[in-house]
């Protein structure tokens, strides 16, 4: 049995530091009749405070049979990115998976929404790995699957790309992805933290990462797609701390990017695929823009509506009516400007104006 001395609060979990020098006869026999029972050197070294190969480098001279892992899986995946399938998974762990590196224990961990668990499978497939598919809950409630794998080849191989413990805070792009598979890791990126889908009545793009990590995508999308580099299209995630997104709206534009991204692709998830297919197919019902209807978006917009809520009004895309204000030389507000037209504070006649206007416009 462990007495209460078993664990302090040194612990270096707790911030505290491992001890390997008062590793007593007494102290050996108890790890060696836990670890014959089935508990593993790392939950050893977290109990004793002792790191892992000084507890493994006593068991060797006390003749201890040493395990061998539990299940097995290829260590070797992410030695190096030289075909489609390495690319993607590279990217789609990227956006999605965790490691954790405490002194001798070295941990990855891959979660998808119970819904995606196809695509756990097919992971396990790729790194060969015969362990169970885990199911937990996130700190939101909702079920997960994934697997965890321990290996510290596995690990450094992966942060040789950037995938490292508090990487939300530090993702950059790889640099080291040769240029024919940068499309193939750029597709897991978004099928880990992407989105397609309509936005005020038109197509939308969206992918999450950090500032740094989307400037470097867009450009790529931009150069191989006849895209803009605009930072409107990049914004911060109003749901994270550290992360940013970026958006393309239009149907030309998002089906550019769609080919280029699944260009000559064998593995994807498909329920991200069938996203596109949807807008490739899809025709949306759209109000008629006639003369009458022009002339009242641009009353709304002059009354001081913005642009979008003009769209969601008239069921028509944002960029139908910048279209008609450019045509009209009405010029358009800045995100500043609209900002400031938006939280700038009136006063209750300016207000009661600003309703009869509004009204006046929508009835004309």
């Amino acid at each position: 049995m462990l007495g209460k001395s078993s664990v302090s609060k040194n612990h270096p979990l707790l911030g505290g530091e491992y001890v390997n020098n008062n590793l007593t006869p007494e102290i050996e026999d108890e790890m060696i009749e836990l670890y014959n029972q089935g508990i593993s050197t790392a939950e050893l070294s977290k109990r004793y405070r002792f790191a892992s190969n000084v507890i493994l480098r006593h068991f060797h001279r006390r003749g201890v049979k040493i395990r061998h892992r539990k299940y097995n899986f290829n260590e070797k995946a992410f030695e190096s990115i030289n075909n489609e399938e390495t690319a993607y998974w590279l990217g789609f762990l990227m956006a999605d998976a965790s490691v954790r590196k405490e002194r001798a224990h070295y941990q990855f961990s891959f979660f998808l929404k119970a819904e995606d668990v196809e695509c756990i499978k097919a992971f396990k497939k790729f790194m060969k790995a015969d362990q169970p598919i885990v199911t937990k809950k996130n700190n939101k409630g909702y079920v997960e699957k994934g697997i965890r794998l321990n290996s510290k080849k596995l690990i450094h191989d992966l942060a040789k790309y950037g995938i490292i413990p508090r990487k939300s805070y530090k993702e950059r792009f790889p640099e080291n992805i040769p240029n024919e598979l940068v499309h193939h890791f750029m597709r897991g990126v978004f099928d880990g933290d992407g989105h397609v889908g309509i936005n005020h009545n038109e197509e939308a793009f969206q992918v999450g990462g950090t500032r740094e990590f989307l400037i470097v995508y867009q450009k790529i999308l931009a150069k191989n797609c006849n895209l803009n580099v605009s930072s409107y299209c990049l914004y911060r995630d109003k749901n994270t701390v550290c992360s940013y997104r970026l958006k393309y709206g239009g149907r030309l534009q998002v089906l550019r990017i769609y080919e280029f991204l699944y260009k000559d692709a064998t593995i994807w998830l498909e329920r991200k695929r069938k996203d596109f297919e949807k807008l490739k197919n899809k025709q949306l019902q759209w109000v008629p823009v006639d003369s009458r209807i022009v002339e009242r978006m641009l009353r709304l917009y002059q009354a001081g509506s913005s642009s979008v809520d003009i769209a969601k009004t008239y069921n028509v895309t944002h960029r139908t009516v910048l279209n008609h204000l450019y045509k009209n030389n009405i010029p358009t507000r800045t995100l500043s400007e609209a900002q400031r037209v938006k939280h700038k504070p009136k006063s209750f006649y300016d207000s009661f104006c600003c309703v009869v206007k509004l009204r006046s416009a929508q009835s004309n």
